[in-house]
């Protein structure tokens, strides 16, 4: 009770007692006051406190919460109900399990237990459940406050959002191994499958990567997971079921924009959309169980080589803004280690056509050489053995004959050289004129009729009695009708060589076929290309510029050239070329 006195309210504790009487004797009852004043200002004060501490509590960004001496909680403030979505009483009840990351409740537990053991300091990190489901990272700390004996009494703990710096650190640690994966080798595909199964789990459950093909289809280069019968299972799709273009999102929507297509939730009707709704590949598509998906664009300098596709299924985790921009950057640094593989492999190649080059050049040059040097040795020693005057004219003129062959051998060579510069450079300048170009191919095969004969080849024509005339450089026209027949000669050695030409829907179609050892189908594009050739040079020598030369120079005046042929079956070389001027004909050509 309170009583008013002079001094103030007072606060007065009453307490009575019935004291035991004699048998005969009044019952004695003994009232006591106490003032306890003193006690109801403590305990005000420590309501006070608590209201404070509580107040401040809930005002806290982060997660706040005691827990009793023996580790249960007794108090959480706001911060974790807004969160999670679950009531305090929730909370404090037996949530936990469902709050923490299935793969982190044992740890966390665990280092609870050991410190409500020991009174240590608590200290861990691990996802929690927020209220749409998916998690972030915490870190939580918690303080033991002890009895005056040292006993515990009480727990006073954090829990503070570290999910954005302990993804950057993820992150930042994660693209430092790919990148070193990635620099290890300059083998690209071997390195992406590491990469791949780098990924596996820290980034996706699933790990694919496509590559895009010349002819722009997809070669599946690598797939991961750390379930071997699901591995099998997306292969077994990837061979038997082509892509869906159409599809709105995946694979699909990268080929076509060159950005990067995110789905934080995977739903049915998007599994019916990209299997196209057939019953089989659905099923199959289920069993893979994808609940969030992300796919991004391998590219470098602007090209799109590939895909990196990851997905979530079994973990529960979806793919936010953060993850499409730690994506997009692995995407960008595999696809410049693509790149640089590949511009390896084909400096490689360069050089070793370059090597294999010299090599033939060297041989092809001396080859004309050798007979010079020794029709001029043998002619100085007969003039330093022979009296003056008296070597006959005869012998000197069939010195100077070989020489003057072999010379014109040398210069084709040194010729067929500069164009390939000149071709390389983009300096190969063309003079256009109206030329005869049936003409001007009667005109070579007569120049070729020795050479014919030596190779024991009929040479037959068969051309259009109307001149065909078209506006061309007539050297270079010359040139591309040599190289055609001298390939035809040097290929189909003692068979018959036959030349046509006509004109077809405004174009001169120039046909050089011989009938001697073909070309198989997987070399006949690349004869046309620098220091190529179908066979072995130790069988046919040559430089292997002859094509390639002509299809430049063909090209160059507008035109195409192709091969039709099949291995011991001869081979047709087709010139098409427009015979009206034309805007697009390129003089200068790159």
């Amino acid at each position: 009770m309170t009583l008013d006195t002079p001094r103030g309210s007072t606060a007065i504790l009453v307490e009575s007692s019935q004291v035991p009487a004699m048998p005969g004797s009044p019952a004695v009852g003994v009232v006591t006051f106490q003032d306890i004043s003193a006690l109801k200002d403590t305990e005000r004060a420590l309501q006070k406190r608590e209201q404070e501490y509580r107040t401040l509590a809930e005002s806290m960004p982060q997660v706040v919460w005691t827990a009793r001496a023996d580790g249960h909680l007794d108090y959480v403030n706001q911060v974790l109900t807004r969160y999670t979505g679950r009531t305090v009483e929730e909370v404090l009840g037996s949530a936990w399990a469902e709050i923490i990351h299935p793969e982190d409740i044992d740890e966390a537990l665990r280092g609870w237990m050991v410190s409500v053991r020991t009174g240590e300091l608590y200290e861990a990190e691990y996802r929690l459940r927020r209220a749409d489901g998916s998690f972030r990272w915490f870190l939580t700390r918690a303080t033991c406050m002890r009895e005056p004996d040292g006993r515990p009494l009480k727990w006073f703990g954090t829990a503070t959002d570290i999910d954005d710096a302990r993804r950057t650190r993820d992150a930042h640690r994660f693209l430092s191994e790919a990148s070193a994966l990635l620099g290890s080798t300059l083998d690209a595909e071997a390195t992406l499958q590491q990469v791949a199964r780098l990924a596996v789990p820290t980034l996706a459950d699933w790990c694919c990567v496509d590559m895009l093909e010349e002819d722009g289809s997809l070669r599946r280069l690598a797939v991961s997971h750390t379930d071997p019968a699901k591995v099998r299972l997306a292969w077994e799709i990837a061979r038997r079921y082509t892509l869906n273009l159409k599809a709105e999102h995946g694979v699909p929507h990268v080929l076509r924009t060159g950005e990067a297509s995110w789905v934080p939730d995977v739903t049915e009707d998007m599994l019916v959309a990209a299997t196209g709704g057939d019953p089989e590949r659905l099923g199959m598509a289920r069993q893979l169980g994808l609940r969030s998906f992300l796919a991004v664009p391998l590219v470098a300098r602007g090209k799109l080589l590939g895909v990196l596709i990851l997905a979530h299924s079994e973990s529960g985790r979806r793919y936010d803004e953060a993850d499409v921009r730690l994506a997009e950057d692995l995407g960008r640094r595999a696809g410049l280690a693509v790149d640089n593989a590949r511009l390896y492999a084909a400096s490689q190649t360069a050089v070793r056509l370059r090597d294999d080059f010299l090599g033939v050049a060297s041989h092809e040059l001396k080859t004309p050489l050798t007979p010079i040097q020794l029709k001029v040795q043998a002619l100085q020693r007969r003039v330093s053995t022979e009296p003056e005057g008296a070597l006959p004219a005869r012998q000197v003129g069939a010195v100077l004959d070989v020489v003057s062959a072999q010379t014109r051998k040398l210069s084709v060579l040194v010729s067929g050289l500069l164009d390939v510069s000149r071709i390389s450079t983009g300096r190969l300048e063309l003079h256009l004129e109206p030329v005869d170009l049936s003409a001007l191919v009667r005109e070579v095969a007569h120049a070729f009729e020795a050479e014919a004969a030596k190779a024991d080849c009929a040479l037959r024509l068969r051309l259009d009695e109307a001149p065909v005339v078209g506006k061309w450089d007539r050297l270079r026209l010359e040139q591309v009708v040599s190289n055609l027949l001298t390939n035809a000669l040097k290929y189909g050695a003692g068979r018959p060589v036959e030349v046509t030409l006509a004109t077809v829907d405004g174009r001169a179609l120039l046909g050089v076929r011989d009938e001697g050892i073909g070309i198989a189908a997987e070399a006949q594009a690349r004869i046309f290309e620098k220091f190529e050739r179908a066979v072995s040079d130790r069988h046919y020598g040559g430089l292997g510029l002859g094509l390639y030369i002509t299809r430049e120079i063909v090209r160059a005046l507008g035109g195409s050239v192709s091969v039709e042929s099949e291995p011991e079956r001869g081979a047709l070389f087709t010139v098409s070329l427009p015979l009206g001027p034309r805007a697009d004909v390129n003089p200068c050509p790159s």
